[in-house]
């Protein structure tokens, strides 16, 4: 009875053995166990050399990451995950109109046209043509204000997507913080998605335009709509912080990562978008160059667009301002009185830095000291970044004639107009007074496609104040 007591006890502690065994080889390789009635976690792979495993922004990476893996990019519609917390709104946008009626409807085109009405936010574009004709940045795309359902965002009942400047809009705005899905981002990104696929073509792209408009916030989008399809995307906000979102999580850096054959092969297989903004002479880490496309959003800094389109090869594209649909539709959401936009409206145009944020919108004394330093050098010389020069001009994509006969934008260059009406004639009475000076500026602006416009306004706003005292003395 002793013996077979013992025996008992032996295979006891056999088994014990062995179930401490099994529990150590599935902890090793990573197995859901059940020890002590608690589930282990699976170990994660090491993350890329002078990378480490990032928390803060692994619930946005899960939330949009597709269950079933990666998806084809090429002429890729917005992915489900993505679609799943985008609603639309279609705002009333006629309490702008008076806005620009205030003077000459040539002077600023605020208002939607009718071509973009009950327009399908997520029809084919051009851009999506599979040969690849009107891909080309350079071939023209119709002038019009796009659809007029605005889709967004509502940050409040997602805060999980709400990443950096999200994450300020929805400090400010709960509960009504919102991230316009501008028509704008959709359009570049079918376009980027589309080169991007062609064999042997190198996906670089500038983004940039008029302060203010929401550039960073299109850069947000790409990023979500690239998790939501699956595909890996180093993603840098600053020169010292590298994101890197893949299959695994979100890995991070603070310093620019060196060509490890490890590191080397993930940015070969990833996209890579720049949201670096700074007022410093950074530039792109050369070692970008291998991924498969390369998107920077910035200010139209000079010197740092030539350097970046120089080393990268990349593409500029410059994006639209706001249409009134957009503008609308963002006051709606905020409840904002209409009287207070339109006033603003007149001293910064459509630009939503002024009109909804926390910056102080300028007022009539800053915008006439704005504009006399822009009149001490060159009123027409201006470098699209001087802060006098955007306070007075907005950027828009150059608009050319296509072989149709018809207006199109030509995204890789820009042309300036006034910001406002307002601002228009203000410039044209500070340029009455110093008119024998600014004569010749005016003669070299109109021979310049960028500052025609602008010109041409000057010179029809003073032959109408001439032509007005002429007829008023006879």
């Amino acid at each position: 009875m002793q013996a077979q007591s013992e025996i008992e006890g032996l295979r006891q502690a056999i088994q014990s053995k062995d179930e401490e065994i099994e529990r150590l080889r599935m902890v090793a390789t990573g197995a859901q166990a059940q020890v002590g009635g608690a589930p282990q976690v699976p170990q994660m792979p090491s993350p890329l050399r002078e990378f480490f495993w990032d928390d803060l922004y692994k619930p946005l990476r899960d939330a949009l990451w597709p269950v079933d893996g990666g998806q084809e990019v090429e002429l890729a519609d917005e992915p489900a995950a993505l679609l799943d917390y985008v609603k639309t709104l279609t705002p009333d946008d006629g309490w702008l109109i008076p806005s620009s009626e205030k003077s000459d409807p040539d002077d600023m085109d605020v208002e939607d046209e009718d071509e973009g009405k009950g327009e399908d936010p997520n029809a084919d574009d051009d851009v999506n043509d599979h040969d690849g004709e009107g891909a080309d940045s350079n071939d023209g795309e119709d002038v019009d204000d796009g659809p007029a359902t605005i889709r967004y965002i509502d940050l409040d009942a997602n805060k999980t997507l709400a990443l950096l400047g999200l994450k300020r809009e929805l400090t400010r705005r709960s509960p009504t913080a919102t991230f316009i899905l501008r028509h704008e981002y959709t359009l570049f990104m079918r376009y980027a998605m589309c080169m991007a696929s062609k064999p042997n073509y190198q996906a670089r792209f500038f983004v940039t335009g008029q302060p203010g408009i929401g550039k960073s916030f299109g850069c947000y989008y790409f990023l979500f709509r690239l998790l939501a399809l699956g595909q890996s995307v180093f993603f840098l906000n600053s020169p010292t912080n590298v994101y890197f979102f893949c299959s695994d999580g979100v890995q991070k850096t603070q310093k620019i990562p060196e060509e490890w054959p490890e590191i080397t092969q993930a940015i070969e297989e990833s996209w890579v978008l720049i949201d670096v903004d700074d007022q410093g002479e950074w530039s792109c880490p050369e070692i970008f160059n291998d991924a498969r496309c390369v998107i920077w959003t910035s200010s139209p800094r000079e010197p740092r667009k030539r350097h970046f389109l120089k080393t990268f090869a990349a593409e500029p594209w410059y994006m639209k301002v706001w249409s009134s649909k957009e503008i609308a539709a963002l006051t709606e959401r905020y409840a904002i009185d209409h009287s207070k936009i339109l006033e603003k409206l007149d001293m910064s145009g459509p630009v939503p830095r002024w009109l909804f944020g926390l910056g102080f919108a300028p007022t009539p004394a800053t915008l006439e000291q704005s504009i006399r330093e822009a009149l001490l050098d060159n009123l027409f010389a201006f470098t699209p970044i001087d802060a006098s020069a955007h306070r007075v001009f907005l950027l828009q994509p150059l608009v050319v004639i296509d072989k149709r006969g018809q207006a199109c934008f030509q995204r890789s260059d820009y042309s300036a107009e006034f910001l406002s009406p307002y601002i228009a004639q203000k410039t044209i009475d500070l340029v009455q007074d110093q008119l024998e000076r600014v004569q010749g500026q005016l003669a070299a602006a109109l021979n310049v496609s960028v500052t025609r416009s602008v010109a041409g306004k000057v010179v029809d706003g003073l032959m109408h104040r001439a032509l007005t005292r002429s007829i008023r003395r006879t």
